[in-house]
């Protein structure tokens, strides 16, 4: 049975997710495609538009045989943490071949380039990063400078488009299975997900108004109790912007006004929001430091339990795979720093989605399974 795997957020689905996903397996000849999916939050820090639960059923629908959920420790970090934990639940499973992602690019003689070349230049790119950030300039920006100084000749688009950066990430962690990659298509029928997000929250707009309202009286409360030094070791919080968090919440309002006051030409929105959202789930860099891997099944179809079956009986994985954490988690006692981070992340976002804290928990729901 060839495995074909990808890493997504599906926030939400859409018909570029469909084509990828169509397009992969013609390419690769799987017989099976497994995708590991963010869960409550996003990397760009967001509270995803729809729960885990029902992005995993509508990706089962819509082609995809198995989804795993991305650890929020992995999840909600930087572009390399996320596909650094992606990576390794598919190698963990030791049977996937291809991991298969879109980008702007298409070309995979390029990227491979370009990845090469942050790999060999890292030490001398990371330094000039943290030089230029001292400066001023954001960690994009400044990134695209100092590659540019080190090779004029580098393709700054490979770095600076969204699907380019990650898939860059992604070829640097993969090591035992070959990447391949799909040139992302726009136009009719094929919406992007902001685009759909969008107008999914223009449509409910009351409902996300209150999700809004509450994460933003939630995240006051976590702030406001805490002491002045207590999100100093909150991964995005480097640079003072733990305490500056601490001094700007009494003077803001709402999300909005709160992401203003701690924006500046060096912290991104994105860089802001990550941090917000690693301070609602408790997230410090001792999590990230000592991150684990598992493959916790979220929905799947008739292929997927047979891959599921086929993995459990061959012994080729070398990550616990978990149906249901109220039973197993006892068995493996080191995922159980990186899980309980996942549970609270769902807890969170059931409470400030206005869910119900004990039917939506994580440790109630059961994963989807197609036919069923």
């Amino acid at each position: 049975m060839k495995c074909m795997g990808m890493i997504a957020e599906f926030n939400p689905f859409h018909n570029g997710h469909r084509y990828l996903i169509q397009t992969a397996r013609e390419l690769s000849g799987a017989d099976v495609c497994i995708a590991v999916m963010s869960g409550p939050f996003t990397q760009r820090g967001l509270p995803a538009v729809e729960n885990k639960w029902k992005r995993a059923e509508i990706a089962v629908r819509s082609g995809v045989n198995l989804v795993l959920e991305l650890p929020a420790v992995y999840a909600t970090g930087s572009a390399q943490f996320f596909a650094r934990g992606g990576v390794r639940v598919l190698e963990g499973l030791g049977c996937v071949d291809a991991l298969a992602f879109g980008s702007e690019s298409g070309d995979l003689r390029a990227l491979s380039k370009a990845a090469s070349f942050l790999s060999d230049n890292g030490e001398t790119v990371g330094k000039r990063i943290g030089e230029l950030t001292k400066q001023g300039f954001s960690y994009p920006r400044a990134r695209q400078k100092a590659v540019q100084e080190i090779d004029p000749s580098f393709e700054v688009s490979l770095i600076a488009e969204p699907n380019n950066i990650l898939a860059l990430e992604y070829m640097r962690e993969c090591r035992n299975i070959h990447a391949l990659t799909v040139k992302r298509i726009s136009g009719e029928g094929y919406t992007s997900s902001t685009a759909l997000r969008k107008k999914i929250m223009r449509e409910h707009a009351g409902f996300y108004e209150a999700a809004r309202e509450r994460l933003f009286s939630v995240l006051a409360g976590t702030i406001l109790s805490a002491d002045d030094d207590a999100f100093d070791d909150v991964p995005a919080a480097a640079g003072g912007l733990g305490r500056r968090l601490v001094k700007k919440i009494r003077i803001a309002g709402n999300m909005e006004e709160l992401i203003g006051l701690l924006k500046t030409k060096a912290y991104t929105r994105t860089r802001i929001q990550r941090l917000l959202t690693h301070v609602l789930i408790g997230l410090r860099k001792t999590d990230m430091a000592n991150a684990a891997v598992y493959a916790r099944i979220l929905a799947f179809d008739r292929k997927g339990a047979e891959l599921i079956k086929t993995v459990k009986k061959a012994g080729c994985a070398t990550i616990p795979v978990l149906t249901n954490i109220s039973k197993e988690t006892e068995q493996y006692p080191g995922i159980h720093q990186t899980l309980t981070r996942d549970i609270h992340a769902a807890d969170m976002y059931n409470l400030i989605t206005g869910n119900d804290l004990y039917e939506e928990s994580d440790f109630v729901k059961r994963p989807f399974v197609s036919g069923s």
